[in-house]
Parts: C-alpha cells; sequence; structure tokens
C-alpha cells in the first residue's frame, strides 16, 4: 500500500488537502478537494498534471474548476480513519426496486493505493457508512 500523491494549500483561509485519487490507464485523473467544515470537491486532473508540484495559484486554479459531489457521491472514514469515495453505479431508473442486479456502490480510498471495493445490488441511498466500511475489507476481485 503506497500513499496517493496529494498537496495541501489555504484558500481564503481555510486549508484544503488535494488528492491525486485515481489515474485512468491514459493518465486521465480524479484530483479529489477536502477540507473540515466545507463540502467536497472534484476535479478532472490532465495526464501532466503533478499535484504534488502545484503553487498556490495552480492550486487555487483547480479548486476554482471543482465541483461538489452529486446525490450519487459521498465520503465516508474507512478503516484506519482514511477517507473513501463512495459513487453509485447503474441506471437512474433503479429506484423502486428496479434493476438491482444492476446496481451497486464502488468504494476508492482517497490516500492510499488500496483495492476498489463494490457493494452491489443496493443504490448508495440505501446503505449506511457502516455497511460501507465493511465492504472495504473485502475488495472487489
Amino acid at each position: 500500500m503506497s500513499a496517493r500523491p496529494r498537496i495541501e494549500h489555504e484558500i481564503e483561509g481555510v486549508a484544503w488537502t488535494l488528492f491525486d485519487a485515481w489515474r485512468e490507464p491514459g493518465g486521465l485523473g480524479l484530483g479529489y478537494f477536502v477540507t473540515d467544515g466545507a463540502p467536497d470537491r472534484r476535479v478532472a486532473l490532465a495526464p501532466d498534471t503533478d499535484v504534488t508540484g502545484l503553487d498556490a495559484s495552480g492550486f487555487r486554479a483547480l479548486w476554482e474548476t471543482a465541483s461538489g459531489l452529486t446525490n450519487t457521491e459521498r465520503r465516508i472514514t474507512g478503516p484506519r480513519g482514511r477517507p473513501w469515495l463512495a459513487q453509485a453505479y447503474g441506471p437512474v431508473w433503479h429506484e423502486g426496486g428496479a434493476a438491482r442486479e444492476v446496481v451497486g456502490v464502488r468504494l476508492r480510498c482517497l490516500s492510499e493505493d488500496e483495492p476498489v471495493a463494490i457493494v452491489p445490488g443496493v443504490p448508495l441511498s440505501e446503505v449506511t457508512d457502516e455497511e460501507l466500511r465493511a465492504a472495504i475489507d473485502q475488495p472487489d476481485q
């Protein structure tokens, strides 16, 4: 297990941590901003972006283009106090119990290189943080 790249800067007196939370094989990445007392933000990272090398203005530029989470995402505190992103997957028409076989929740550690965990057959709105934490110990095979 290795730590993901991260950097911290202040924006308007608030300390934010930016994690380079995930990279696809082509290099496009997910940048994830975390602070206490404010909603999380996420941003796409270009393949050549090195978050650890960002100065205050580069950090702020990414923060300003970042988006808040949707109702299909939430951050939880996982094992050993690490932040994890829970993201719903599957069709939006699953409400009412339809399509349970194709919906679920994908969990990704934001701060460490950990296996992705999956909770199949349940929308994010119907699963508790405790249930998600339990699933983290059973990574996707």
